[in-house]
């Protein structure tokens, strides 16, 4: 019981630090390299996610415009994204309780 307390503990910090995670790391680091998009590859055509990954981290470092710019969907998407993520992290957590209420009783 309490080493599952505590590895569901440790999991619920991982999911946590993730958004930090992914602020520490430098934007420059998406911008170099080839594009993996498969679409791209295949057509020469930028598809509707070509740059998503770089506007989000743009985002998390308060740079709006630049995350525009890569791809103008990241002012829908960021928001949905940290919204199931939110909700993700709530029902981990109701898990939480409501198995501890449950032992409890």
């Amino acid at each position: 019981m309490r080493r599952e307390r505590l590895s569901r503990f440790l999991l619920l910090c991982l999911w946590l630090a993730v958004p930090f995670l992914f602020m520490l790391v430098p934007t420059a680091i998406f911008e170099t390299g080839y594009s993996i998009c498969l679409f791209k590859g295949m057509f020469g055509l930028d598809c509707p996610g070509c740059g998503m990954t770089r506007a989000i981290s743009r985002v998390f470092h308060a740079d709006f415009a630049d995350a525009y710019y890569y791809n103008n969907s990241v002012a829908l998407v960021f928001p949905l994204l940290c919204f199931i993520y939110m909700q993700q992290v709530a029902a981990f957590c109701r898990r939480e309780t409501l198995k501890t209420d449950g032992e409890q009783s």
